[in-house]
Order: C-alpha cells, then sequence, then structure tokens
C-alpha cells in the first residue's frame, strides 16, 4: 500500500492525481466528522469538498487509474463520535451520506488522536467511544467496506501494564531520574 491523506487544499493545489500517477494505491481524505444537525440527528461533516473528491475520482477513473478512496473520521483536536448514539446507527448515518454523494468512499479511516488541551474530554477514548468505534468498523466491515485504524503506540496491546486510554501519551506518573534505567540526568 501506498498511502496519501489528501485535504480540500490537495484538491485545490492538485495534489492528488499527480499522487496517484506515481504511484499513491489508498487516499485517505480528512477529516470527517460524526456530527449532530439542529434537530439533533446524526449527520456526517466534512472539512473537504465531496464535489472535488468526486470529480478527481472520475478524473482518475477515465486514465484507468482506480485507487481506494476512504474517508478519514478524527485527526488531532477532532471531536469523537456522540455517544447517544451506537456504532452501527453511525455506520448506517456514513452509509446513507457516502450513498447521496455517488457512493464516492470505499471505506473509512479511523484517526481519533487526542487534543492540544489535556483536560478536553478527547484526550482519551472512554470505553463508550470504544464500542462505537468498534461497532462501527464491524459494520462497515461486514458490509464489504474498507477498514483501517491505526492506533496510536500506547493502544496495541491492552493486556501490556503501559496500555492506556490517554490520547496524549502522558505517562501515567511523573518521570523521576534513574527510573526504568534512564540515566540520573541527560547531559
Amino acid at each position: 500500500l501506498l498511502v496519501g491523506y489528501a485535504t480540500s487544499r490537495s484538491l485545490r493545489e492538485d495534489k492528488v492525481a499527480p499522487a496517484v500517477r506515481h504511484g499513491v494505491n489508498v487516499v485517505i481524505w480528512s477529516f470527517a466528522h460524526l456530527d449532530r444537525d439542529e434537530h439533533d440527528a446524526p449527520i456526517v461533516r466534512p472539512t473537504f469538498d465531496v464535489d472535488a473528491v468526486r470529480e478527481t475520482k472520475a478524473r482518475l477513473e477515465k486514465e484507468g487509474l482506480r485507487p481506494a478512496n476512504l474517508v478519514a473520521f478524527g485527526g488531532w483536536n477532532g471531536p469523537h463520535p456522540d455517544t447517544r448514539s451506537t456504532g452501527a446507527e453511525w455506520f448506517d448515518c456514513w452509509r446513507a451520506w457516502n450513498a447521496e454523494h455517488g457512493d464516492v468512499f470505499d471505506g473509512i479511516d479511523i484517526d481519533y488522536e487526542g487534543h492540544d488541551d489535556a483536560a478536553s474530554p478527547t484526550s482519551a477514548f472512554s470505553s463508550d467511544i470504544v464500542e462505537v468505534v468498534g461497532d462501527f468498523c464491524r459494520a462497515a466491515k461486514a458490509a464489504g467496506f474498507v477498514v483501517a485504524l491505526a492506533p496510536a503506540e500506547s493502544y496495541l496491546d491492552a493486556a501490556s501494564s503501559a496500555f492506556n486510554l490517554r490520547l496524549d501519551n502522558a505517562p501515567l506518573a511523573p518521570w523521576e531520574a534513574g527510573e526504568g534505567g534512564f540515566p540520573d540526568a541527560f547531559p
């Protein structure tokens, strides 16, 4: 896989098509958010121009180029989905939105990260968020969509004593000189 992340700026500067011509075979469009409208109904709110994505995809297909197009949810400082909806409900919302836009996306990239403000609720995963994201991914995979999720290094092994749900990757306790084999002082 040769993955390229793209934004509306990438479209304006026509960087996506040349990247695909040079070998990128997965384009991940950053970012969209699972949000609620003025009536509190679940919606997908992209930060990029979906019509321009569709036009770029069509142009590439005319050249015989068919990269996978994924939509990324999250990003640094990005909102997490509202847990009043289940993962399956969020998937249904996204699938309907994707269909309304001509099924431009082949799948999703889950990229929930932390926040500059360590006190922000999006600086950690709650068990509810883990459940919503897991259910969303399972529903997407079962429906035949590509699902990409690359957890931060602290989430790779839930059985590890280093495992934590903090997204700022802050240590659980302050570092002490001589701790964990580190020197008493750095030069």
